[in-house]
């Protein structure tokens, strides 16, 4: 409940307004808590962009000043859209929709919603609430240099609500908040299922499906290193040896080519228990006579299907393979799908769905390979500088492949 008065011909005409109900999974906790500066790291689907907002209009409603600022346009139209649903509900409000700001005429307070796009622009407004929203994706000058100071005159609060990227700033401004000494400031982790909305089977789901350190942050609320492995345990996976086919068993080829620099790595695996079987790893060899090998490996392999890497000049290659009748498609590289690859293969390993013999390449491959975190907040998977994942990428095309059970079409 939120009331305010305005004067009509000399009375006070007191108004109460009813805003949305808070969880009792931390939401609550949050927007009564005292503190200045509240930190709140929070899984996807706790409900933070919510809680926010209605503490954001609250204000409003009381005659406070309220910027909202998001890390770029388009992520600010999520809070916008929640203030908006809000307001729309309220007695007295306005919207200027081309400078994403809504007032109150009774109280004279607003909420306007910024991008964080060019921290520099964000100056020169005395502001009673700031509410950075995702700020761990926001540059730190943003709020050291821009937003801190606008703080001042009014004596204004914050609230700093994000999922962890990784150890930066908003990291800082986190462990602030556990320091029983800095009282201005006061910092929370509620993990997605503390939401008591959240189904319980949906978080299972994504805990079986997903790598584990995805899992940790974007439902756990953790703060990850910067830099850190991503296959764990992998000595519980070595068993077995490479062998020869057995009749009626289905195989895939993950084949990651190469000619120079790089290596050129086949990894076969049973489609069905997810073995891996055979293996081979060339350098400087010709890609006709990789191609070669590779008939001959698949043929061995009762006609196994291949998956290969077609980014750049693997894309000729792949029409050359096609033209010997050998039964394999391209998967090309991007970013976005060289994650969803190399994700798909981390689960695989945290959950043991796949095995490997002692191959020492392979392992060292494996526990060499790194993720870091980017600017953007976004997982980069890679080898470490001067080593090399072509192990890696072969056995995770080999496991999408089986996961994914393709049809090949000549």
């Amino acid at each position: 409940m939120v009331r305010t008065a305005t004067a009509t011909r000399g009375a006070i005409r007191r108004v109460e307004v009813s805003l949305p109900p808070l969880h009792s999974g931390g939401q609550r906790e949050v927007a009564e808590h005292p503190a200045r500066f509240k930190v709140l790291s929070a899984g996807r689907r706790w409900g933070k962009t919510k809680l926010a907002s209605v503490i954001a209009v609250g204000e409003a409603l009381q005659g406070k000043l309220v910027w909202w600022v998001a890390p770029s346009f388009p992520m600010s139209s999520i809070g916008w859209r929640e203030i908006v649903f809000l307001s729309n509900q309220i007695p007295g409000h306005y919207i200027h929709h081309s400078d994403r700001l809504v007032g109150f005429s009774q109280t004279k307070g607003w909420v306007q919603v910024k991008s964080a796009d060019d921290p520099y622009v964000l100056r020169g407004e005395g502001l009673d609430l700031v509410v950075m929203d995702e700020c761990s994706l926001i540059d730190s000058v943003a709020w050291f240099e821009s937003l801190r100071p606008a703080l001042a005159d009014r004596k204004g609060r914050a609230l700093f609500i994000s999922t962890p990227k990784g150890k930066n700033w908003f990291y800082e401004l986190f462990v602030r908040g556990q320091d029983e000494l800095q009282s201005e400031y006061k910092s929370w982790e509620f993990p997605t299922w503390t939401n008591p909305y959240i189904d319980p089977e949906e978080v299972e789901n994504a805990r079986r499906t997903m790598p584990k350190d995805a899992f940790d942050q974007e439902i756990g609320a953790q703060f990850l290193n910067d830099v850190a492995g991503v296959f764990r345990n992998l000595d519980r996976l070595v068993r077995g040896e490479l062998r020869g086919p057995e009749e009626k068993r289905d195989y895939v080829i993950g084949w990651d080519p190469a000619k120079q620099t790089d290596f050129s790595v086949m990894v076969v695996m049973d489609s069905e228990t997810r073995e891996v079987v055979g293996f081979e790893r060339t350098n400087q060899v010709d890609y006709t006579v990789q191609l070669r090998q590779l008939h001959e490996l698949s043929a061995r392999y009762n006609h196994a299907s291949v998956l290969m890497d077609s980014t750049g000049p693997g894309d000729p290659i792949l029409e050359m393979a096609k033209a010997k009748g050998i039964p394999i498609e391209g998967f090309h590289f991007t970013s976005t799908s060289k994650q969803q690859l190399i994700e798909s293969l981390v689960a695989s390993i945290d959950h043991e769905e796949l095995s490997f013999p002692n191959i020492p390449m392979l392992i060292h491959e494996l526990k060499m390979f790194q993720y870091t975190i980017t600017r953007a907040g976004n997982l980069k998977y890679s080898a470490p500088k001067g080593y090399h994942d072509d192990c890696v990428v072969g056995l995770a095309l080999a496991n999408w492949a089986s996961r994914h059970r393709f049809t090949w079409v000549l």
